[in-house]
Formats: structure tokens, sequence, C-alpha cells
């Protein structure tokens, strides 16, 4: 009955840190955004969206860059270049020209413009968020 007690007792605790680190990782790894994102269509004057939360939605019907004809997703995560310069934030973008599934692409954009469905996307990270020591 005592050993039963005392394997519940450190069982409990011990999900709950394993929950917590986790979380902790998942956090570390899916950074807020900040800073500019930039997305050019040919023939279309450049769109720029400010970027805050986990998330952000653009294209058409979308509060960032909805001037664009499709529609996609932009989510950051830290990646370690192994530079010693620590971890930075890059961008996944999966964008769609036409907002369907079957012509969505994806990409990252960090240091360099990415072209996905014929649109440029750059980003520019704001200087708090353009590094992260580990």
């Amino acid at each position: 009955m005592l050993s039963r007690l005392v394997l519940y007792g450190l069982a409990a605790p011990l999900l709950a840190l394993a929950l917590l680190g986790s979380l902790l990782r998942w956090l570390a790894r899916h950074p807020g955004l900040h800073g500019t994102l930039t997305a050019r269509s040919p023939g279309q004057p450049p769109e720029h969206a400010d970027l805050s939360g986990r998330r952000v939605r653009i294209g058409a019907g979308a509060a960032a860059c909805p001037g664009l004809r499709g529609t996609g997703e932009v989510q950051g995560r830290r990646v370690h270049r192994g530079n010693g310069a620590g971890r930075e934030l890059e961008l996944r973008i999966v964008y769609s020209p036409d907002g369907s599934r079957s012509r969505a692409g994806s990409g990252t954009c960090g240091d360099s413009p990415i072209m996905i469905g014929g649109v440029t996307f750059s980003y520019a990270a704001s200087s708090q968020s353009q590094r992260e020591h580990p």
C-alpha cells in the first residue's frame, strides 16, 4: 500500500515536469514573430506586414498583406546556424497563389528572399528578435 502511494506520489510531479519541459521546448522553437514581411508580386505594389503573434495569415481576406491575390500563413522558428552566434529566427511561409491547397508551396525565409507561387517574400527582423542567444 505504501509503495503504491509513493509510486503515485512521484508519478504525477514527474509527468507534470515532463509536460512543462516539452512546452518550454516548443515555445523556444516556435517564438513570437517580430519584424516586417514584404511580399512582391509581379505588376503589383509591394505588400508589407508587421508581424506579431506566433502565426500570421497573409493574403486575400487577411489583415497582413491583404493585396496578395492568394492566401497563406507565416510561422517563425528558431534555428541554430552553427556559427557561434546563437539561434536565429527564420520564417516558414506556406502560400497558394489561388488559395487552393493543390497549388500551395512552402519555404523558409531568413536572410535571403524566397519565391513561392510567383511571389517574392523577404523578411526584415526587428533588432530585438534578429538574434537570440541560447
